[in-house]
């Protein structure tokens, strides 16, 4: 027996949103530098310093790095490229993921 005086059962319908997955555009890739690069040797050296003592050329900073350095430097650079080229994977992923569920959204909609 039940009492008048109770609630009557809810009932609960959901219904799904329909909505579009953004898809960012993509930045604007870092254009490399033009570097040049020179290789020091004690007898390019010695010229070039006659030529700036005699204002032959001007005065230039360099940079230089021992092999483990190099190797460090090179070693950092194609990991960073390594990551980079992982993200983009992942983003192209997602872009995918996401064109697909738009059009199928798209494709619901006309039904």
């Amino acid at each position: 027996m039940s009492c008048a005086t109770s609630p009557q059962p809810l009932e609960v319908q959901v219904q799904p949103i329909q909505i579009k997955r953004i898809i960012h555009p993509r930045p604007v890739g870092v254009p490399a530098p033009d570097i040049d690069m020179v290789v020091i040797t004690p007898e390019i050296m010695a010229q070039w310093l006659a030529e700036i003592e005699s204002g032959e050329r001007q005065a230039e900073a360099y940079w230089s790095f021992n092999e483990n350095n190099y190797l460090t430097l090179a070693q950092w650079l194609q990991d960073m490229l390594r990551f980079t080229k992982a993200q983009n994977a992942l983003v192209k992923t997602y872009e995918a993921e996401a064109r697909h569920h738009n059009q199928l959204q798209i494709t619901d909609q006309k039904k």
